[in-house]
């Protein structure tokens, strides 16, 4: 019995070396990733670029983050906004802001079914998720999670060249969605950047991270929303890579701290109780200088305040997982969502979930 928990204590450090390493991987990978300087374009040809944005519905900051897209520096690009319905109340938003701005190309197009610049070997470029900067403990939190816990998983997924594309900011050679029947092919699944990835890297192609993250500025900004959608991808992933969901829990810097603490007793004698302290100061440290670089600049919350939240993430990150498998459907706007093994997302009535 003695050899068994020797074994399995061993296998703990194994593991917790290993997420060591993955953190440093991922701070080199964002410091040498992100902001880097882009030569001028003036007088070089660059390739016109199409933006597709689908809409539906008002949101307090669709405003402000919609006339971004208007004020790119880029030479050459087009705006494709995407509605379902021609009563959408975001529709008299775009077109006042095609009227606001008539030098930039922008067209509307209603009506849906159920269905860049890159070197050559490149297929995708995606950007890391991250947040604007806004006022209050949920943003922060919001901003805490994904340039901590988010984006270390993220970057190295990325360094490793394993699929990590989130479709929230993405540029797509038009020619590989064409050749497996366009975007419709993969209107079956609810995750469809992940998809769209994995059919493109299965054909040889590389994906490559944008220099800048995509800055997100909901107008919905809460705990409760914070947590659902966590639980929302949480579900998303146990659906998409099954093999991988029951080493994400030993992925949490509390709960890993807890078992390799007892593994380094077990096989050095160590007091359990110094290294785990010393443990979740490391990751702390570590996850500030992340989110730092992420940030590029000074962050619009106190280190006190980075305290809190980052203590509040990682209590509750392994009780929203578990809270995510306590029913198997989506809510995503008005619709709901089965999800099945494989990613694919059936949609059904409210009043069938009841």
């Amino acid at each position: 019995m003695f050899y068994v928990f020797y074994a399995l204590a061993l296998i703990f450090i194994i593991f917790w070396c290993g997420l060591w390493i993955l953190h440093f991987i991922a701070i080199f990978h964002a410091k040498l990733k992100f902001y880097r300087k882009i030569d001028p374009y003036y007088g070089i040809p660059y390739d016109g670029v199409s933006i597709l944005k689908p809409l539906k519905g008002l949101d307090s900051n669709l405003h402000y983050n919609l006339e971004s897209f208007f004020t790119l520096q880029y030479p050459v690009y087009e705006l494709l906004f995407c509605f379902e319905e021609s009563t959408d109340p975001a529709i008299p938003l775009v077109n006042s802001l095609i009227e606001k701005y008539p030098d930039i190309d922008a067209k509307v197009f209603t009506g849906g079914n159920i269905v860049g610049l890159m070197d050559d070997d490149v297929g995708i470029v995606h950007q890391l998720p991250f947040t604007w900067d806004r006022e209050g403990f949920a943003p922060a939190l919001e901003k805490i999670y994904f340039g901590t816990a988010h984006a270390r998983i993220y970057l190295f997924a990325d360094f490793m060249q394993v699929n990590c594309h989130t479709g929230m900011s993405t540029l797509i050679r038009k020619n590989l969605l064409d050749d497996v029947g366009g975007l419709q092919s993969f209107g079956c699944y609810l995750a469809e950047d992940f998809f769209i990835a994995k059919s493109i890297m299965e054909r040889g192609w590389r994906t490559r991270i944008s220099s800048l993250p995509a800055l997100q500025n909901p107008g919905c900004s809460n705990l409760k929303a914070f947590r659902e959608r966590l639980k929302r991808w949480t579900k998303l992933r146990s659906a998409m890579v099954p093999h991988t969901i029951i080493l994400e829990p030993l992925s949490e810097c509390l709960i890993l701290g807890i078992f390799t603490s007892w593994a380094v007793y077990v096989i050095f004698m160590w007091d359990p109780v110094v290294f785990y302290l010393v443990h979740v100061l490391i990751w702390f440290l570590l996850d500030y200088t992340l989110l730092s670089i992420i940030q590029n600049g000074s962050l619009p919350f106190s280190k006190f305040y980075f305290i809190i939240g980052w203590l509040y993430r990682e209590i509750n990150g392994p009780l929203i997982f578990l809270s995510a498998f306590w029913d198997n459907t989506i809510k995503w706007r008005t619709r709901i969502y089965k999800l099945h093994m494989g990613g694919i997302a059936e949609e059904i009535s409210p009043k069938l979930k009841l």
